[in-house]
């Protein structure tokens, strides 16, 4: 005698063992998600602080250029918390025209700094230093150390 086949359909054990594999596969495909989610916001504040690294450092040429030693300020609205600074100090004989700039971005979580030399072909230049002090570079004196411009 032959015993009755049952109705088709899937046991127990092939449901489980098939909702294994699927929730593998879905934890495998989120992990890879989050990952390149996680990359993603990486990638885009090393770009934003390269951007802001440039942005300060032409700021900082055109300022030496200009006259003003050293300064400091924020990037408007649009970036909070990131802010910039810069102090440049005159290179080898005084009124060289050489300046060396380090600039300095802070952000929320990390602080870059740069260093980098500008030239200022003027023979004689005025320079700030802050907003207050005004310094004259005039030709060399052998100290090293620009002289006061006496008024």
């Amino acid at each position: 005698m032959r015993i009755p086949l049952r109705e088709a359909g899937f046991t127990l054990i092939e449901i489980l063992v098939a909702l294994t594999i699927l929730g593998t596969a879905a934890f495998l495909l989120l992990d890879v998600h989050y990952g390149a989610l996680r990359m993603h916001s990486e990638a885009h504040d090393l770009v934003l602080m390269r951007n802001l690294m440039e942005s300060a450092l032409g700021y900082a040429e055109s300022q030496t250029l200009a006259g003003v030693l050293n300064d400091s300020g924020d990037f408007g609205k649009r970036y909070p918390g990131y802010s910039f600074s810069f102090d440049a100090q005159e290179v080898g004989d005084e009124g060289s025209g050489l300046f060396q700039v380090a600039v300095s971005v802070q952000g929320p979580a990390e602080r870059r700094e740069m260093a980098m030399l500008v030239y200022d072909p003027t023979p004689e230049s005025t320079h700030t230093i802050g907003t207050m002090q005004r310094i004259q570079t005039t030709q060399p004196t052998g100290t090293g150390q620009p002289r006061q411009a006496r008024q």
